[in-house]
């Protein structure tokens, strides 16, 4: 399965425990590839402690847009997006409005609370501009990008909200149980025990946001079914 084609193969709108039950199955049938993702995220975690503030902004952001992404292909089995040349420049706005808050989500519960209700629209952006490209001229590829959020989002947004909320949660309250084990008995720092439970439980995240992606995508095309017919009749 490949590319859009991911999409097409949520054939039905999912309830939230289902978009969890998928996305622990995903990381189980491969969970060397995707704790490679964590570890990535846990370095740029690292990484910041000897950063000033606004680099730090930028290192987790980068992180975070890095560990989306992969996890986009490695969900979908695209091997590489379709996106040459200049294209790659829409990365950079997606950084600000995607990477940034998302990043400051994972990192602080009370964030996370906040910047879900946007996130709720954002998340979208990164799986569509990897995996549809720009289907109108007229817009350009960020233009797309923003009007296919919308389209996604609006389907059934407290879905997607809760969706977001619930895996960030889940990162905080399962990061804190683990960090607080490993910290206890197995002798580790405070810190270390904090990375150690991002790279295990980010990757999770990471394959729950392209899943939503794949249920929001099959509502959407639920709601275009609906409207065609009511046309025809």
């Amino acid at each position: 399965m490949s590319s859009v084609e991911f999409a097409r193969g949520i054939d039905r709108p999912m309830r939230l425990a289902e978009v969890l039950a998928v996305s622990i199955k995903a990381y189980g049938d491969r969970p060397w590839r995707y704790l490679l993702l964590g570890l990535l995220w846990a370095a740029a975690l690292g990484v910041t402690r000897w950063l000033p503030f606004a680099a730090d902004a930028v290192v987790v952001a980068a992180g975070f847009m890095i560990g989306f992404a992969l996890a986009t292909l490695f969900v979908t089995g695209t091997n590489r997006p379709g996106l040459t040349g200049a294209a790659w420049l829409g990365l950079i706005p997606l950084l600000v409005v995607v990477g940034g808050p998302a990043a400051w989500a994972a990192l602080d519960p009370i964030t996370a609370l906040i910047v879900s209700f946007w996130f709720a629209v954002a998340t979208f952006a990164l799986p569509v501009f990897l995996l549809e490209g720009s289907r109108d001229r007229e817009r350009g590829q960020l233009g797309h990008v923003a009007c296919r959020c919308r389209e996604l989002a609006r389907t059934n947004y407290v879905h997607a909200l809760l969706t977001v909320l619930t895996l960030f949660l889940l990162l905080h309250l399962l990061g804190v149980l683990l960090a607080g084990a490993l910290a206890a008995f197995a002798d580790n720092g405070d810190v270390a025990a904090q990375l150690i439970a991002h790279a295990v439980f980010m990757p999770l995240v990471f394959i729950g946001l392209v899943v939503l992606y794949g249920d929001q995508s099959a509502r959407a095309r639920g709601e275009q079914v609906e409207v065609g017919l009511g046309a025809e009749s």
